[in-house]
């Protein structure tokens, strides 16, 4: 019997957002010639129903497919619960997605706050059915802080280096607001990881969300969002992949309301893609609400510009 492939709605819109529900920090992942924006799923259901990755994909980020759901909750008794931030990596065999898994009953071992820890899931038949691997769930070590642990982003420097992730955390101690560290592993097989030296130790935030790096025209990027008072995404440059990182002239990707940008490469050119945030009451001066509508700005010699 000939099975007839799924269809998926696809809209025309400059900021996507799902119907029910917005759009929190975007893993975007490029194959075969298209941009696939994997993002959290924002509910804000009471009680909560946990979060889980749903996925759009477009050409043009004009023209969306929407996928729905593709990395759901792992429920509430669950270390994924909600399936927080990752990446995505193509070892030519299978497509690996690591996540942060969070569950607000399981704490850290101070028994007051709740435990991050990075997970694993692949897939060999493409990019919406995905197993997931709770055997290689793997928590902070020391002298990382076990509950914030999160955000892993995966990337080689050079074909045949090792793997490298990078992890949003924060130093157990020193001043609470100053803590924070872009944290540094290094696997083979994607499945064993060995913490080495972070890539940035700068000691001037709660932490840096979401770190991203990538190479273009002779520098390397650091990309992260600045978990402070100030909520943006900023970048920092280096000529080595190593560092040292140092802050050029204007170092934010857009404002205030524009957070948790990632990066992808598609067509020789760069995008920055991440959310707008609501705001309560949906009025100008209401409160700023995680989540919210699509971004996307395109990255031209250091420069962002608006798609």
């Amino acid at each position: 019997m000939t099975q007839t492939a799924p269809t998926y709605p696809t809209t025309s819109v400059v900021h996507f957002k799902p119907e029910g529900g917005w759009v929190g920090d975007v893993i975007p992942f490029e194959k075969d010639g298209r941009i696939w924006l994997f993002y959290l799923l924002e509910i804000r259901d009471d009680p909560t129903s946990g979060t889980g990755w749903a996925l759009v994909s477009t050409t043009d980020f004009v023209h969306y497919t929407d996928h729905g759901t593709v990395l759901p909750s792992g429920g509430p008794d669950a270390m994924d619960f909600n399936c927080y931030t990752g990446s995505l990596v193509d070892d030519g065999d299978t497509i690996h997605l690591f996540y942060t898994g969070n569950n607000p009953t399981i704490l850290a071992a101070d028994d007051t706050t709740q435990l991050q820890q990075v997970m694993h899931a692949t897939s060999e038949q493409g990019l919406l059915a995905w197993r997931k691997h709770p055997e290689h769930t793997f928590a902070a070590p020391p002298p990382y802080d076990p509950a914030d642990w999160r955000d892993p982003f995966v990337y080689r420097v050079a074909p045949g280096q090792p793997w490298r992730m990078l992890l949003a955390t924060r130093h157990l101690d020193g001043p609470p607001r100053r803590r924070g560290v872009v944290a540094q592993l290094i696997s083979e097989d994607l499945i064993s990881w060995t913490p080495v030296e972070p890539l940035w130790d700068p000691r001037r935030y709660v932490t840096q969300e979401c770190p991203d790096v990538f190479q273009q025209d002779g520098w390397w990027y650091l990309v992260y969002s600045e978990f402070s008072d100030a909520f943006v995404t900023r970048y920092r440059i280096a000529r080595d992949p190593d560092g040292p990182w140092h802050a050029p002239a204007h170092d934010t990707v857009d404002g205030r309301a524009f957070y948790a940008a990632k990066s992808v490469s598609a067509g020789g050119r760069r995008f920055f893609v991440g959310w707008i945030a609501t705001k309560e009451g949906e009025v100008d001066d209401g409160a700023w609400q995680w989540a919210g509508t699509m971004s996307v700005l395109e990255a031209r010699s250091g420069i962002c510009q608006p798609v």
